[in-house]
């Protein structure tokens, strides 16, 4: 994107595909942008990264974004707006990723692996209503993992029916960034996301959480007090299947089956 300096550009995208991999790009496009304001031209330079619309098509939000850019550099309508930066990626933290560059020293964290704060909990242990069904591998922590009823989906919102919610409760040790893990097995695009949330905050989708058999995903990033807490987990797509939660200061999260559970119980 940088090469294309001092010439305009506007880069679109929709994180509704995750395969687009848009948080990604999100960075990337803050860190082009950083060329251009360099040499003064900030202005030549967008962003707008919608879902809600299909792929490959310009929804109504974005239509005065580009025709900004077209009035501006292809028209000369100097008076157009083009600062545009629109997004949806407020928890990640972009600039750790080339403020190296910026200003010759990097924040990019290196995780103290000396005082690192972890609990682990077995899904198939916590309170859980009735869609969702326990199943057993003996590749699972435990021997057992969890999914929702095939041919429940739920990816507009969260489920309302306590039937289709999962809680945890936990606590930690210390108030501090936690990573909230979780060890699942997806397959495809079409099944690999749950809603999470930790107390009474509202529900955010987990998505894109696709893996080659069991792996740990980051499913959240949030600050947690000293203290008890609950997480609530509900379905999104069928299929997609949870087998522990992992919730910890360390930035890359576990490896394995993680450490043994707090909450250990014979299913």
């Amino acid at each position: 994107m940088a090469l294309v300096a001092p010439r305009a550009l506007l880069v679109l995208g929709n994180p509704d595909y995750e395969w687009l991999a848009d948080e990604s790009g999100y960075v990337s496009c803050r860190a082009a942008h950083e060329v251009w304001k360099t040499f003064g031209i900030g202005d030549r330079f967008g962003f707008s990264i919608v879902g809600g619309h299909g792929h490959c098509r310009l929804p109504d939000s974005q239509k005065p974004e580009v025709e900004a850019f077209v009035n501006k550099f292809l028209l000369g309508d100097t008076s157009a707006n083009t600062e545009v930066q629109t997004h949806s990626f407020d928890k990640v933290n972009h600039r750790q990723w080339y403020d190296g560059w910026l200003t010759g020293t990097s924040t990019f964290p290196v995780p103290d692996t000396s005082n690192i704060a972890s609990s682990f909990y077995e899904v198939e242990c916590g309170t859980r209503g009735s869609d969702w069904v326990t199943h057993h591998d003996n590749e699972a922590s435990n021997g057992a993992y969890v999914a929702i009823r095939d041919g429940l989906n739920s990816t507009a919102d969260a489920p309302e029916n306590a039937k289709g919610i999962l809680t945890i409760p936990f606590s930690v040790a210390r108030t501090d960034t936690y990573y909230v893990f979780g060890r699942v097995n997806c397959a495809s695009a079409d099944d690999d996301s749950f809603w999470i949330k930790v107390d009474n905050a509202d529900f955010n989708p987990a998505n894109g959480l696709r893996t080659t058999g069991w792996d740990w995903v980051k499913m959240d990033k949030l600050t947690l007090t000293k203290g008890n807490h609950t997480l609530t987990i509900g379905y999104r797509e069928d299929g997609a299947q949870l087998d522990k939660i992992g919730i910890t200061t360390y930035l890359y999260g576990p490896s394995d089956r993680g450490e043994k559970a707090v909450n250990h119980c014979e299913d």
